[in-house]
Order: structure tokens, then C-alpha cells, then sequence
């Protein structure tokens, strides 16, 4: 959730006219057509107000595939063929976020009990596979039995 407070701080030493206004931009690139699209439609509405008074640009059906680098400055974010057509997202840094994913080779290769979607090792409260007594897993990797994440 979006609050008053934020986690991270850029600090902008700036004594030229623009005074720093332009110094900080910021893109939020989403593979899908809206926002938050497990909320309602009033969470995802006061979301995008939100992002829109803090002068963040939304890009929608723009899934990053990769990087791109140029021969600038910047680097400029890949888009995957099904994206929608849209201007170059241009950066000099950028923050992924992804979900979790557990290896593959869990539930392939391994005798453990792993979730249908995503391949998770499933462990119970002290985070030992319910399959497996003696057997921990912590992390991307596993699913917590009796409290499930989204």
C-alpha cells in the first residue's frame, strides 16, 4: 500500500533553475490493462490517483522482457512482442519486481509434495515439508501449508 511515508529516498543536488523538478522521473510498466487487478475497483482507482499526484507514468500492456542498452547514458527497457506499441521507456536505473518462483527441478526431479501452480515445496508452520519430515525449505522456493501467500 501506497502511504505518506516511502522506503525509498533519492536525494537531488540541484542549484539550477529547475530546482531538481526535473530530476526524478518515474515509470511503472505493467504487463497488464490495469492496476492491482486482484483488488476492487475502488482500491485500484484510489491507486492510480495516487500514483497520478506523485507524477508516476503508468505504461500498461508493457511486459518487460529484458534490457536493452544503448549507446547513451541510459538503458531502455525490452518489451516482449505481445506488448502494446508505445514510446522507448528510457533509465538509468531500474527496480524489478517479480513474483516468487520456485526451480523447476523441485517439483520435476525431487519426490516432494509441491503446489500445482508455481512448483512451490509445501512446508508446514516450523517450514518443514510436509512430505519429508526432517526436510526444511524457507524462501522463493516453498509454500506455507496453513497460511498461504497470494
Amino acid at each position: 500500500a501506497l502511504s505518506g511515508r516511502c522506503s525509498l529516498r533519492a536525494a537531488i543536488a540541484d542549484g539550477g533553475a529547475k530546482g531538481g523538478g526535473d530530476a526524478l522521473r518515474l515509470v511503472l510498466a505493467t504487463r497488464g490493462t490495469n492496476l492491482m487487478g486482484g483488488h476492487n475497483s475502488k482500491v485500484r482507482r484510489i491507486f492510480r490517483r495516487i500514483l497520478r499526484e506523485k507524477d508516476v507514468e503508468v505504461r500498461f500492456s508493457a511486459e518487460a522482457v529484458g534490457v536493452k542498452e544503448t549507446n547513451g547514458s541510459m538503458s531502455e527497457l525490452a518489451l516482449s512482442a505481445a506488448s502494446a506499441p508505445q514510446p522507448p521507456i528510457r533509465f538509468h536505473d531500474c527496480l524489478w519486481c517479480t513474483s516468487a518462483c520456485a526451480p523447476p527441478f523441485l517439483s520435476l526431479n525431487t519426490p516432494f509434495e509441491t503446489t500445482k501452480n508455481g512448483g512451490f515445496l509445501i512446508v508446514n508452520d516450523t517450514f518443514e515439508c510436509v512430505s519429508h519430515p526432517g526436510i526444511f525449505a524457507s524462501g522463493d522456493c516453498c509454500h506455507m501449508q496453513d497460511h498461504p501467500r497470494p
